[in-house]
């Protein structure tokens, strides 16, 4: 149980905190203004160590491009496709899952992941050299260009290759 501060700097310092700690609460939850913005930079970092900074962002306007995933075994004879369902790739958390690790752009995470996926698929399936796993994107048109076809271009792309001989 929380005892109560029996002296009376400890009270004035945590009234002094839980003062400011409301305080700020309340100047971050008010409308951007002038006045607001020449005291942000004093509370910002505070805001920001207790993950309370509002970000506005999504109502940007939206991303004029589209974008696939693919997966492909490396084997002998060249690369063939794997199904998505093989992966585990079926269900909207996982895709998003493999989108962040996808436009984060972080190599090692990818291929700790596609080493465990390769372990996952069923040995008579499983590519005999590696995976592959590429995202590529392709631009929108304007809705007033109707007749304008616009082609996928690779993005990135990760391996992993296996170390079974």
């Amino acid at each position: 149980m929380l005892q109560r501060p029996q002296s009376g700097v400890a009270r004035f310092f945590l009234g002094s905190l839980l003062l400011a700690h409301f305080g700020i609460l309340f100047l971050n939850n008010l409308a951007w203004s002038p006045a607001i913005a020449s005291v942000w930079p004093y509370y910002a970092p505070y805001v920001g160590k207790l993950g309370l900074a509002q970000d506005w962002g999504m109502y940007r306007a939206p991303a004029r491009f589209d974008q696939k995933i693919e997966a492909e075994g490396i084997t002998p004879a060249g690369r063939q496709p794997i199904s998505h369902d093989m992966l585990g790739w079926n269900s909207s958390r996982m895709l998003y899952f493999i989108e962040g690790l996808c436009v984060r752009n972080s190599p090692i995470e990818t291929s700790i992941y596609l080493s465990w996926v390769y372990d996952q698929i069923p040995t008579p399936f499983r590519p005999e050299w590696g995976l592959t796993m590429r995202r590529e994107v392709k631009q929108i048109t304007e809705p007033t260009e109707t007749n304008t076809r616009l082609a996928w271009r690779p993005k990135e792309e990760f391996f992993f290759w296996s170390e079974e001989e």
